[in-house]
């Protein structure tokens, strides 16, 4: 390109961009473009215009509502005006007396007139069913579809009555929509008989308008309330009383019953120990609700009424927001199922009666961080097919404090330096089954009573950097269950000297490369195509075999392997186990490695020293031992029995000389020839 239409370009092009006084400048050619400003100035306008088109739109639309509700009033007085009637009363306010035969009285939602053979002044005997059987003679009703259709279309204005409990009771009367105009307060049962009066009649005509429901004090619950297709977000449940009560007389199964609703915000803590409920609230079908921190429902366990009583039921694609709510104490706290979703982080999910304290399944995801999920009678965090976090939570005294199977995934590490604490549990601290994943990376657990964590089935376990510190077996691992706990230094214990302290069998897979182990009774133990990888770690204080392989792999390579008491071996293979210790130091024992019938143990580049009957023995099994140093052991450094071969090329023996020959004296055969015994391979 010619520099000078360079020149042009960048020049108009500065123009276009910066100017900020013309809508419009000319390019090389001649032609008019719009400058950058302009554009701007037009779409201002274009905005300001649609604005205003809205704006009229919404007037319109409001004149022609007010227009609507207005026309309804005056064809209701109309009709009633055409039809000469007079609604006195109800009869339940009684004894009336009906002066006219155009007069009217209301019973059981029903209007009624006076026979033509019924003679006037007319006085009902009373205001009770009992009085009615003798009155209802007297009577014909004229509440017909046609009548309570007219009566059902009218609409009554808050602000066409002095107080909203008057405006209230009119639309109670008529059957008519309230429609609120302003903020407003109801009250139970002084304005409201009930909270499902309010919801079916209230409306509002503002997106600014907002309801109170406030629960008088010493109000109970007695029947249960249907939100069904109504959107009630703008309407609050508060109560005078701090802990509202639940009717041993309830009539229903849950407090609230959302149906593909938005229900109203419940700013309630209800008590339901003693009641006949069965579940607190029970949210489905493509609804929404939202409780308040410190509120929610507690002690929800009436089996007779629910099979699984809940606090809060969250199903059918719904939605709950209930952070730092309170649902506690009840048969099951926390039920989100069928492609749902709950914010419930800091929680309080405590003291769960029954088989589950947080039961999140079928595609559902569940946000449980900060939440205390404390005393469960069995379960307390329990996910399958979905997802839960838990960041930062307590899940302290359960049978299993982290559950997952079948796809479900549960995951949980330190945040901002604080850990999750599942101490104290009594069957597993961590299970994962048939599919299931937990990640729990970074923390300390301390169970109770029985194992750590539990793989099974396929489930698998990814705990980096974790500390288990458990009186019965800290990892056990089967069924093709997987279990990563590696790290630098990270604890895996037992205090119990009768149990395992890992156990890998069944096709169970585990790494726990880098860990300290300590206690228990056999320190690693892989059998029947188990499998367990624990290159680097330190090992100390087993009662029984510190590494054993009866038909399971172990690879602990480059580790530290020690045993004080004399009564076992440090490793041991048998029965077609295999371990590998290459390049590790192994220290005391009864015998420091030892490869029994059918059991073979890598030492390579090994030191084997301090064990009371022997270095290293072969009992039916095979040990490379190559360039090892066996040295300092009482006993023999090498011995084979019953067919036994030791390859110990390179080995260096407590009398060698020089180094790395072994001294035939330290051996009960020949190295090199056949003996009955086995072969020593040097």
């Amino acid at each position: 390109m010619d520099p000078k239409d360079l020149f042009d370009n960048a020049q108009n092009l500065d123009f276009a961009v910066n100017d900020i006084t013309k809508s419009i400048w000319k390019d090389r050619f001649g032609r008019d473009r719009k400058t950058y400003w302009g554009m701007e100035q037009e779409f201002n306008s274009q905005l300001l215009n649609q604005k205003q088109i809205g704006e009229a739109q919404l007037q319109q639309q409001k004149q022609q509502l007010d227009s609507q509700i207005l026309s309804q009033e005056q064809r209701f007085n109309s009709f009633i005006q055409s039809s000469g009637y007079d609604v006195i009363g109800d009869y339940t306010a009684g004894p009336l007396t009906i002066n006219e035969y155009n007069q009217l009285i209301r019973y059981e939602d029903e209007l009624w007139k006076l026979t033509a053979a019924t003679d006037i002044p007319f006085t009902t005997t009373g205001n009770d069913s009992a009085s009615w059987a003798n009155d209802s003679i007297n009577f014909v009703s004229v509440g017909d579809a046609s009548l309570r259709q007219q009566l059902e279309s009218v609409a009554i204005y808050d602000k066409d009555y002095p107080t909203i409990a008057e405006a209230f009771g009119r639309a109670y009367y008529l059957g008519a929509a309230l429609v609120l105009t302003s903020p407003r307060t109801i009250r139970i049962p002084s304005d409201a008989p009930s909270i499902q009066s309010v919801v079916d009649i209230c409306a509002r005509i503002k997106s600014d308008v907002y309801l109170t429901i406030i629960l008088d004090a010493g109000f109970t619950f007695t029947k249960e309330t249907l939100v069904e297709k109504r959107d009630c977000s703008w309407m609050t449940i508060q109560s005078d009383d701090p802990v509202v009560k639940v009717s041993s007389s309830f009539s229903g199964i849950n407090l609230i019953h959302v149906v593909n609703s938005f229900g109203p915000i419940w700013d309630i803590l209800a008590d339901m120990a003693g009641s006949s409920a069965g579940n607190g609230i029970y949210v489905r079908r493509n609804s929404d609700i939202e409780v308040r921190p410190g509120k929610g429902v507690i002690n929800a366990v009436n089996t007779a009424v629910a099979s699984y009583p809940c606090g809060i039921v969250i199903v059918e694609s719904s939605r709950g927001h209930i952070p730092s709510a309170n649902f506690s104490g009840c048969y099951r706290n926390l039920w989100v199922s069928k492609s749902s979703e709950c914010n419930a982080e800091g929680g309080n999910f405590d003291n769960a009666k029954g088989d589950f304290a947080t039961y999140i399944v079928r595609n559902s995801l569940c946000h449980l961080s900060l939440a205390t999920v404390n005393n469960a009678a069995h379960n307390a965090v329990y996910a399958n097919n979905s997802r839960i976090t838990f960041l930062e939570g307590e899940a302290i005294n359960a049978d299993t404090a982290l559950y997952a199977e079948f796809a479900g995934v549960i995951y949980t590490r330190p945040r901002d330096g604080t850990i999750t604490n599942i101490s104290g549990s009594r069957i597993n601290a961590i299970s994962a089954s048939n599919g299931g994943v937990v990640i729990a990376e970074g923390m300390t657990i301390s169970p109770a009573s029985g194992f750590g964590i539990t793989a099974r089935d396929g489930g698998k376990v990814s705990a980096v950097g974790t500390s288990v510190l458990a009186t019965g077996t800290a990892l056990n691992v089967y069924n093709e269950g997987e279990v990563n706990i590696a790290g630098s230094g990270n604890v895996i214990s037992s205090s119990s000297a009768s149990v395992n302290v890992v156990k890998a069998y069944q096709g169970g897979r585990i790494n726990l490369d880098g860990a300290v182990v300590t206690g228990g009774s056999n320190g690693l133990l892989a059998e029947s195509g188990g499998t367990i990888h624990a290159r680097g770690v330190k090992m100390s204080g087993q009662a029984a075999n510190t590494i054993q392989a009866t038909g399971g792999d172990v690879y602990a390579d480059n580790s530290v392997l020690s045993k004080s008491s004399v009564n076992a071996d440090i490793v041991y293979a048998r029965r077609g186990g295999t371990i590998n210790a290459n390049s590790s130091t192994i220290t005391g024992g009864r015998i420091g490695v030892h490869a029994d019938v059918g059991g073979r143990v890598c030492v390579n580049n090994s030191t084997i020293s301090g064990a009371s009957t022997g270095g290293v023995r072969a009992t039916g099994g095979e040990v490379y031992a190559q360039s090892a140093t066996i040295q300092n052991n009482t006993g023999k450094d090498l011995a084979v029995l019953s067919g036994g071969a030791i390859r110990a090329g390179g080995v260096t023996t407590t009398n060698s000389s020089p180094a790395g020959t072994p001294n035939p004296s330290d051996a009960n055969a020949a190295f090199n020839t056949f003996a009955a015994v086995g072969f020593i391979f040097a």
